[in-house]
């Protein structure tokens, strides 16, 4: 990790900036996949675990209302503390946005927590502007036609918006596309 320590973002148990590459402390985790967003990291283990870091303001460290505006500066492992049925759930992908987290699990169903102020968390509506837990996306769009979602195989969050490639090879986009960023 290295850079601005503000906001817990670099995992290392103070608030010390770094101008070097430092090791972060990681129990008991091998890592697989990792991404970083704008004050928040989050990434799954070789053991399909979920772990993260940083703010989590607006709930983009998937922890639940209870930990709502409070900052982590070290790495624990945030599905600890996600509802029954998300439990036991093995992820293989993830990628972070501003204030938002994308995650696939093993059957390629996309999940999103965070941030829904753009709609980046795919919910569908328009009047939920967080989602404090990982929600499922259950609902994909191809030219005013509803879909179910299709099997995912790779996630890329942006700031504020996301791109999801389909096993097929599809390419879908959602959230802000103030600049065009959804294509």
């Amino acid at each position: 990790s290295v850079g601005l320590a503000n906001g817990g973002r670099l995992g290392l148990g103070h608030l010390e900036d770094k101008v070097h590459p430092t090791p972060v402390p990681l129990p008991r985790v091998k890592v697989s996949r990792m991404a970083c967003g704008a004050r928040h990291c989050v990434l799954v283990g070789r053991d399909h675990s979920v772990w993260g870091w940083g703010e989590n303001n607006r709930g983009q460290l998937g922890l639940g209302p209870s930990e709502l505006g409070k900052t982590f500066i070290i790495a624990i492992e945030v599905g600890e503390s996600w509802p029954q049925e998300l439990k036991g759930r093995r992820w293989r992908d993830v990628s972070c946005g501003r204030q938002h987290s994308v995650a696939l699990d093993e059957e390629g169903s996309m999940w999103t927590w965070g941030d829904n102020r753009d709609m980046q968390c795919g919910s569908g509506d328009a009047l939920v502007d967080m989602l404090p837990f990982p929600t499922k996306v259950v609902k994909f769009v191809r030219e005013d036609e509803a879909l179910e979602p299709p099997p995912i195989s790779r996630v890329s969050a942006g700031g504020k918006h996301n791109l999801a490639l389909s096993s097929e090879g599809s390419v879908f986009s959602w959230g802000c596309n103030a600049e065009g960023q959804c294509g």
